[in-house]
């Protein structure tokens, strides 16, 4: 291999691996799907236009609270009594306004601001399964019978996640849960550990510098992992029919449940699309059992959901936060179908 080759490669392992994949993801739908390309980028670009202030308020208050040192205090808050902290999270989680995208910020800003996994389980996972907004609009697509089993489900598998978390927090795999680039090097090592919260940090160099490279590296993660989330989902959306869904969804059998599981991996799309995709597929024979999983599943271990999980947290987390979703997921379509039939 000759010189020029060498330091052709060596710039690629260089070039940010998130970014070439998007890049390539681009590049493939202009070679191979041309039609597709408009759909995909105004797909994406409308879905990171709506999760933009998301993310720009999440890395914001955690540039704050890294600057004034009060992430070490709200870490010291929510390490207390862990039954009522976990119930918290859960019931917030369970009424807070975040799909499962939207809530990734929030959740980089509690890690990284030190807050215990137990909590932040709890949250992450009641969070995209239900909101005020989601409950309602359930109710007026369904029934108020079927919106609240959701609601419940949402609170009891955040409840489950919570405390099954606490149960294992001990363990190696989760005692350091952060990816590396999550937050800058510098933005964490900057202050000392116990300094003292400073509210106008602007006042002083080294604090303005923690919030800048808190900011900076945080919001450039989380944007460009969402960027490559949303372009894949873009093209879920257009290759997944409904009538291929409602057709494995279909029937009574026990298999249903565990199908709907899976189908809502790849075929979730938003928490409110969802309820209008799943009301279709009821109409045309789903069962209610299986339509519960489907959007339990989806919401949380929906591709775009999971990817930026994958971003934000180690191998281990992810894959604890997956196998929490799948469980809690098939639990609730097996309790309806055994209860309520």
């Amino acid at each position: 291999m000759t010189d020029a080759a060498l330091d052709i490669a060596d710039r690629i392992r260089k070039f940010d691996r998130v970014v070439l994949a998007s890049l390539v993801l681009v590049l493939s739908i202009v070679v191979f799907f041309p039609q597709q390309l408009g759909a995909s980028l105004r797909f994406a670009g409308s879905a990171l236009l709506f999760i933009t202030p998301f993310i720009l308020l999440s890395v914001v208050a955690a540039g704050v609270a890294k600057a004034t040192s009060v992430d070490q205090q709200v870490a010291r808050v929510m390490s207390g009594n862990t039954t009522t902290v976990i119930t918290f999270a859960a019931l917030f989680g369970a009424l807070s306004p975040f799909c499962s995208c939207g809530v990734i910020p929030l959740i980089a800003a509690l890690l990284a601001a030190g807050v215990p996994l137990a909590p932040v389980a709890a949250f992450w996972i009641a969070s995209p399964l239900m909101s005020i907004e989601k409950y309602v609009l359930a109710s007026a697509i369904f029934d108020p019978a079927f919106a609240s089993i959701y609601l419940a489900t949402a609170v009891v598998a955040g409840l489950g996640a919570g405390f099954a978390t606490h149960w294992v927090r001990n363990r190696a795999p989760f005692q350091n849960v952060l990816r590396d680039g999550v937050v800058s090097g510098c933005a964490v090592s900057a202050l000392k550990k116990d300094a003292p919260v400073v509210w106008p940090f602007w006042r002083e160099t080294d604090r303005r510098q923690v919030f800048n490279d808190t900011a900076i590296s945080s919001g450039a993660f989380l944007f460009k992992w969402l960027t490559l989330a949303f372009l894949i989902e873009s093209l879920m959306v257009a290759w997944l029919p409904a009538e291929t869904i409602g057709q494995v969804l279909g029937g009574d059998s026990w298999w249903t449940v565990p199908a709907s599981t899976a189908v809502g991996i790849p075929a979730y799309l938003n928490g409110f699309a969802a309820l209008s995709l799943v009301s279709r597929l009821v109409e045309m024979g789903a069962a209610p059992a299986a339509a519960l999983a489907f959007l339990t599943a989806g919401a949380v271990t929906s591709f775009p959901a999971a990817m930026g999980v994958y971003a934000l947290v180690k191998k281990p987390v992810f894959f604890w936060y997956i196998g929490l979703g799948l469980f809690f997921s098939l639990a609730a379509g097996f309790a309806y179908q055994i209860i309520l039939g």
